[in-house]
């Protein structure tokens, strides 16, 4: 299923420079750059996993892990980022392609009301057709029976 990924390797040493205060929102700073620059996508496209943040802030703002390693998956607008070691790529593309799923049965069941009202709608008209022949038919039997008798 997975087409397209990339694995990087992103060394986090120069986030820890400057305010430790801020150290860990440089890092997923940091991240996203990188993957922009891998991935060539615009960084409001980039998506990171739940487990790349929680890698990141696990010892807090101040101590960040060295280094981390990430899979790139580009998604149809988007790029996704996941942890390597962890299985949230599969457990992802699982969901997603439950909901895929959801949505075509949707649309199947969408076409068959259709082709139920289409068949409904064609009796109705039948039904209409018929019913004005007879009112044709008893207005023609109306007036040759007034012709004969001579009355107009």
């Amino acid at each position: 299923m997975v087409e397209k990924t990339k694995t990087l390797r992103i060394l986090l040493n120069k986030a820890k420079q400057g305010s430790k205060k801020y150290s860990a929102k440089r890092a997923i700073r940091m991240i996203k750059l990188q993957i922009k620059k891998h991935s060539r996508t615009p960084l409001e496209k980039i998506r990171l996993s739940k487990g790349i943040n929680e890698h990141v802030w696990q010892n807090g703002s101040y101590n960040l892990p060295r280094q981390i390693e990430i899979e790139i998956v580009p998604d149809k607008e988007t790029t996704r980022a996941f942890l390597k070691e962890t299985k949230e790529k599969e457990s992802f593309f699982k969901e997603q392609k439950k909901a895929e799923e959801k949505v075509k049965k949707k649309e199947k069941e969408a076409k068959k009301e259709e082709i139920e009202k289409t068949a409904e709608e064609k009796k109705a008209e039948e039904e209409e057709k018929a019913e004005q022949e007879k009112k044709l038919e008893e207005k023609r039997l109306k007036e040759s029976m007034t012709e004969k008798s001579g009355f107009k």
